[in-house]
């Protein structure tokens, strides 16, 4: 895994990228103890408490933030602190991580098949999850490692992305061109709500009318 310090590091820096690793001590999957705001905040979304269970979404008073576990295989290599209170005047998201190119979820969906979809956070991946493969990019933004593991044994990919302004815009085509190199075909899906303002019924239709453009 490539990580923040190098071989010439302190002994102190790789240890503080060691705990990066690590979930806060106070992270709760349980969502029937959460409070109502970050509750709010998965059930929106329509994500099952079985599914926060099966992705180890938890929520850690301490940081007042629901936390987001991102795995390598059986490694835990970061995770990302989700602000879901009106109070919290930070960013969106912030993430820690010692492997940032590393940094994606995948979801192998029910249905199988080559065609993989490319959206931007956990949750989306999760809703999409349920039709086909997914694969949550965690921004706009690609490494060449996750490219080649989202391609691999992939010859359609979709990407959906939240597509809610114009640097989205724009990243998103500069993906779809990327991916173009590395496989047959690649849609690019515009002008449609977030996939986890849909219910199941709707987003099955859409991913079905861009699987067979």
């Amino acid at each position: 895994l490539r990580s923040f310090f190098s071989e010439e590091d302190t002994a102190g820096t790789r240890i503080a990228a060691e705990r990066a690793t690590k979930l806060p001590r106070d992270s709760d999957n349980d969502i029937r103890g959460w409070p109502s705001s970050a509750q709010v905040w998965v059930r929106q979304a329509r994500v099952t408490p079985e599914e926060v269970k099966a992705y180890g979404i938890a929520y850690s008073e301490r940081l007042g933030r629901v936390i987001i576990p991102i795995y390598n295989g059986v490694d835990l290599i970061g995770w990302q602190a989700r602000k879901v209170h009106d109070h919290d005047e930070g960013p969106k998201y912030y993430t820690k991580t010692i492997a940032p190119e590393k940094m994606m979820v995948f979801d192998h969906g029910r249905c199988g098949g080559d065609t993989i979809v490319l959206c931007e956070d956990v949750l989306s991946c999760i809703r999409i999850g349920r039709f086909l493969p997914a694969v949550a990019i965690l921004g706009t933004e690609v490494s060449d490692y996750a490219l080649s593991k989202l391609t691999k044994h992939r010859s359609h990919a979709i990407v959906y992305l939240d597509y809610d302004n114009r640097i989205v815009k724009k990243k998103s085509r500069v993906l779809k061109n990327r991916l173009e190199l590395l496989m047959d075909s690649v849609t690019l899906v515009v002008n449609q709500p977030d996939p986890k303002t849909l219910t199941d019924t709707q987003l099955e239709i859409l991913l079905r009318k861009y699987l067979s453009t």
